[in-house]
């Protein structure tokens, strides 16, 4: 299950980050300190989504059918 765990982090901590990156070049209140604020937010998305993947590994991992 880590293992899925992780590749389910990488994607999930991709698209999260990718997500944080582009709010504060869309927001036009937060684009103006973009480059302060992108590699933080994004660091910090990258790490919140491993408690997701984590339990959607979970999920996963109890749907599947052990022999």
């Amino acid at each position: 299950m880590l293992k899925m765990a992780m590749i389910l982090w990488i994607m999930a901590g991709t698209v999260l980050a990718g997500l944080t990156v582009l709010v504060v070049l869309l927001v036009p209140s937060l684009s103006d300190q973009a480059l302060s604020l992108m590699m933080p937010l994004a660091g910090a998305a990258f790490i919140i989504a491993f408690p997701f993947a984590f339990l959607v590994a979970k999920r996963i991992d109890s749907k599947i059918v052990h022999r």
